[in-house]
């Protein structure tokens, strides 16, 4: 309980900088609470675990242990404290593309670490006090259990709503695939687009209006006459055909609009879900090397405590435990950012959980399009088969209009007198349409140098990317077939060798610390692969 009681001094801060800054509550602070809450936990169980370690030690004396343990986690928690608010202070002022998702999140964070890490260690030991008093003399005081129910009913009441509207899922890379094209709000408008021009297919045969007109009166003389006619305007048969096959074009690229939305999107899902499951690998490492050093210090105090060690090495013991849980912490941080970017990508309410946790190479896609059907290339041919067809539009242009109707009329009291007419609208004055035709032309060479251009630029990207690949590649082979097997070794017989003598703490860290190493060095080459696979596929057009 007392733990817990890190959330609600963590929350102070978040509502009050949000107010500060004039936000509202939205989504992304939330997601900012969870991380904050996370982290204000954590320090709060750092600084309760010592004074139950220093319990267990002995130290009988509760002022002189709350002291103690005080002193020795302020500088782990201030750390964790400072290193997390000097990360999230970008995203904080950042005024670029997508700022109003980031600052919130920063915001509460930032305000919310102010408050927990100062509170945690000032609130935290008052209250250890007052719970040890009660245990120690078996009473409870009214004053302090009302205030502790009040604090922890808002907790449960905060995380109740924010369950309620949030629910956990897992996910395969796939199925956010899936989720993503659902729910993209630019995929869903490239698919308005498709819609709007199909709808627009009518309206490639407009003949215009017809004209009707009616006259009474004297007309022709005194007498009362009268006249009706109609007539219909249209333009040369030929633009008619023209103009549908614009239209069809139009529809042609909204729809390798969306394919291209889709391909971009699915790239950078697949991107951050690798990233995510690479800082999931990264995690499980860090924490073997966690219980690694969890049993050297174990070992190093009762050396220490029998007189077979001295105080350095048990020093160098707590430190390196520290160490590794620092690591922890911004390895816990990278994960949460990850999974936030994810949820945000995918456009969803609910938590997102990956179901492939551990990192696995994938591979380029074989059988991948015709280059021509690369999405972004065909797109920019599609533009130029527009700009095509509006140049053949404009020059039809100089084609006549055509005219044709029907007069009925009454002349000096005598019906039925009527006929036909007919006319041609011929552009004399042809000027301004040149202008209009030449604009279109230089609109199909603009289109056709950038579709050069982008040919050119997809080369180079693959070619970099493929040299990049190899690199990558090479590196792995190394790590699979002697690095991994050399740092299982050095972690086995290591620990061995130290529990029984045969070597020192300082030897018994630096091996270890080794073997973590190329650990750590494989996940980050196996990642780089991916990426650039991943990066390779969306050149190609294909991810599966």
């Amino acid at each position: 309980a007392m733990i817990y009681m890190a959330v609600p001094l963590a929350a102070i801060g978040g509502i009050y900088f949000l107010a500060l800054r004039g936000m509202p509550f939205s989504i992304s602070a939330g997601v900012g609470f969870v991380v904050l809450f996370g982290v204000a936990v954590l320090n709060g169980l750092v600084l309760i675990s010592r004074f139950n370690s220093l319990k267990t030690e002995g130290l009988t004396d509760l002022k002189q242990r709350i002291l103690v343990g005080t002193e020795e986690r302020i500088r782990p928690i201030l750390l964790t404290a400072v290193a997390a608010i000097m990360g999230f202070v970008p995203m904080a002022v950042s005024a670029s593309a997508g700022a109003e998702v980031q600052r919130p999140l920063a915001t509460v964070v930032i305000g919310g670490l102010i408050t927990s890490t100062f509170l945690t260690l000032l609130v935290v030991p008052v209250l250890y006090y007052i719970f040890e008093t009660r245990s120690l003399k078996k009473e409870k005081k009214k004053m302090n259990k009302t205030a502790l129910t009040i604090l922890l009913a808002g907790f449960i009441s905060f995380a109740g709503n924010y369950s309620a509207k949030a629910q956990e899922i897992k996910v395969s890379m796939e199925e956010a695939v899936d989720i993503a094209f659902k729910n993209n709000p630019r995929v869903k408008a490239a698919r308005f687009e498709i819609q709007k021009q199909e709808s627009l297919k009518k309206s490639a045969f407009d003949l215009g209006k017809t004209d009707f007109s009616y006259s009474n009166g004297q007309l022709n003389g005194p007498q009362t006459d009268y006249e009706w006619s109609i007539s219909q305007e249209i333009k040369f048969p030929t633009i008619y055909g023209t103009q549908s096959k614009l239209q069809k074009e139009k529809i042609a690229f909204s729809e390798t609009n969306l394919l291209y939305r889709k391909n971009i999107l699915e790239r950078e899902v697949r991107s951050v879900y690798l990233n995510l499951a690479y800082f999931k690998s990264n995690l499980k490492l860090i924490e073997t090397l966690e219980e690694e050093y969890r049993n050297f210090e174990f070992i190093a105090k009762k050396r220490y405590e029998t007189g077979e060690s001295n105080l350095i090495e048990k020093i160098a013991a707590e430190g390196k435990l520290e160490e590794v849980k620092l690591l922890k912490v911004d390895a816990v941080y990278n994960i949460e950012n990850f999974r936030k970017k994810l949820q945000l990508i995918l456009n969803t309410d609910s938590i997102i959980r990956i179901k492939d946790e551990k990192l696995k190479r994938i591979e380029i896609i074989s059988g991948t399009v015709a280059r021509e059907e690369i999405p972004v290339l065909k797109l920019q041919s599609q533009r130029l088969r527009i700009s095509e067809r509006e140049h053949k539009l404009q020059k039809s242009a100089y084609l006549p209009d055509i005219s044709a109707g029907y007069f009925n009329q009454q002349i000096e009291g005598i019906r039925g007198f009527s006929g036909f007419q007919f006319g041609i609208k011929v552009p004399i004055f042809f000027w301004s349409q040149k202008g209009k035709v030449d604009a279109a032309k230089l609109d199909r060479e603009i289109a056709q140098t950038n579709l050069d251009q982008t040919r050119i630029e997809i080369s180079m990207a693959m070619s970099y990317n493929l040299s990049q690949l190899e690199k990558y590649k090479a590196s792995l082979v190394y790590y699979e077939t002697k690095g991994l097997e050399l740092a299982d070794k050095l972690l086995s017989s290591t620990t061995k060798a130290y529990r029984e003598g045969e070597i020192g703490y300082i030897e018994y860290i630096s091996t270890l610390e080794q073997a973590l190493t190329i650990k750590q060095k494989y996940l980050e080459n196996l990642n780089l692969y991916n990426q650039k696979v991943n990066e390779i596929n969306f050149l190609n057009g294909k991810f599966n």
